[in-house]
């Protein structure tokens, strides 16, 4: 079976077709949090830091474990070591993609 780029992004797009509303609506928010913390210089501060950190490691344990769950197979199907090295992966990708995104609304609330 040949596996190709835009195959597999056609796959990602379809799967993340239900939540492309919201994904849009968080941006707008994340972008009208930044303008404003950025205004009034306090983006990024320690504690906001602290705080998007552990929303990052949130979203990383829960796409660790509901990775192999949203491409229907389990813990047992995974064999290799590759396998657990791309779960991992994307659980650390799908973590900073986490922080990155709560940082400017928490940078706004967390003062």
């Amino acid at each position: 079976m040949a596996f190709s780029v835009f195959g597999i992004l056609a796959v990602i797009i379809e799967a993340l077709r239900p939540l492309l509303s919201f994904f849009l609506i968080w941006l707008v928010i994340d972008l009208i949090a930044t303008a404003l913390t950025l205004r009034q210089r306090r983006f990024a501060h320690a504690r906001a830091r602290q705080w998007a950190i552990r929303a990052g490691l949130v979203f990383a344990v829960g796409a660790f474990l509901a990775g192999p769950w949203l491409t229907q197979a389990n813990f047992a199907d995974f064999i290799g070591l590759v396998d657990w090295l791309l779960l991992a992966l994307m659980a650390l990708a799908v973590g900073f993609i986490g922080f990155i995104l709560t940082l400017p609304v928490v940078s706004l609330i967390r003062s």
